[in-house]
């Protein structure tokens, strides 16, 4: 009987492999034909990384809705910033011409160090000095390297700092100071003004996304994305994006 069982759910089995593999055909395809309409309709210098997660791609395009949406661009542009971006979409309508939306977005834009040093120098009062360099210590912090006047001279120092949002400004508040020339920590406020908060304005984000929250990474400087019910500006103009 155990035997008869096994050989019935055998074409059982193979159909639902064989259905399965179908739909992630499809739905590859379908991701790479949303790729290069992303790229069109953002100008994007080259196609982002797309993928529809791992629900059933065939119903779902049926029902004209997707449950989660993925896309990864390794570099895009906004103002003076370049940055690699990594966003998730849910309850997106990707209709095959007319207006793309989703339910809520979140995203995840990683900065490099080098553009935050340019972009907190450029907005540093006259006369102050600008960091060295910008990184990430074991715990999180952002680290700010920084040539500061000390004890009759100007000494190299490490400000440790957390990045935050306020009011859609990055704003990067020191905690402490390291002086290797005198082998100590010191709380940021110690040193008065020479460890002062520095603000970087960040780009304009469409209708409908915020600056959630603000993190340090190896990578860079992580900026998190949030929103719900978006519709990308172009994903309905008389643009041909395909």
């Amino acid at each position: 009987m155990q035997r008869n069982w096994i050989i019935a759910g055998a074409p059982v089995v193979l159909l639902l492999g064989l259905g399965f593999t179908a739909d992630r055909v499809v739905a590859d395809r379908a991701a790479d034909r949303l790729a290069a309409r992303l790229q069109c309709t953002a100008g994007l210098s080259e196609p982002p990384e797309a993928d529809f997660g791992v629900g059933p791609f065939l119903i779902q395009s049926a029902l004209g809705t997707f449950s989660t949406v993925h896309v990864r661009v390794p570099q895009v542009t906004v103002g003076r910033f370049s940055a690699a971006v990594d966003a998730t979409a849910h309850d997106v309508r990707l209709p095959g011409s007319g207006e793309i939306s989703a339910g809520s977005v979140t995203a995840d834009v990683t900065l490099p160090y080098d553009q935050l040093g340019t972009a907190a120098a450029a907005h540093d009062s006259p006369g102050a000095t600008s960091p060295a360099g910008y990184g990430a210590d074991d715990a999180g912090r952002l680290t700010v390297q920084m040539q500061i006047p000390l004890l009759g001279g100007s000494r190299q120092v490490t400000v440790y700092a957390d990045p935050e949002i306020v009011d859609g400004v990055l704003r990067i508040e020191p905690e402490e100071v390291e002086i290797p020339f005198l082998g100590i920590r010191l709380p940021a406020s110690r040193l008065g003004d020479k460890a002062r908060s520095r603000t970087v304005e960040l780009p304009t984000l469409p209708a409908g996304l915020v600056y959630e929250g603000a993190a340090a990474t190896a990578d860079g400087l992580r900026l998190t994305i949030t929103g719900n019910d978006i519709r990308p500006a172009g994903s309905s103009s008389g643009k041909a994006c395909r």
